[in-house]
């Protein structure tokens, strides 16, 4: 079974941009969270216009993207 990668993409970069933010900004000013938006979507941005979702993986590969991106979050220091 093949899956496009752009939904395990879009989760790992939501959970490694989430966990750079916890560790080195810290406090949740409007600033902040604008930035943290913007840094999410234009990462996203470039993933698309690079091409790089709509390559085709097998369904665990992708499953093991959407685990790591959740772990660095969740898990992590």
């Amino acid at each position: 079974m093949r899956w496009k990668l752009r939904i395990p993409l879009i989760l790992l970069t939501m959970g490694l941009t989430s966990k750079l933010f916890q560790l080195f900004i810290g406090n949740g000013s409007f600033f902040n969270r604008l930035l943290y938006i913007f840094l999410t979507g234009g990462v996203i941005f470039l993933l698309e216009r690079t091409g790089l979702n709509n390559q085709k993986v097998h369904f665990s590969f992708g499953v093991l993207i959407i685990f790591v991106g959740l772990s660095v979050d969740y898990f992590s220091i």
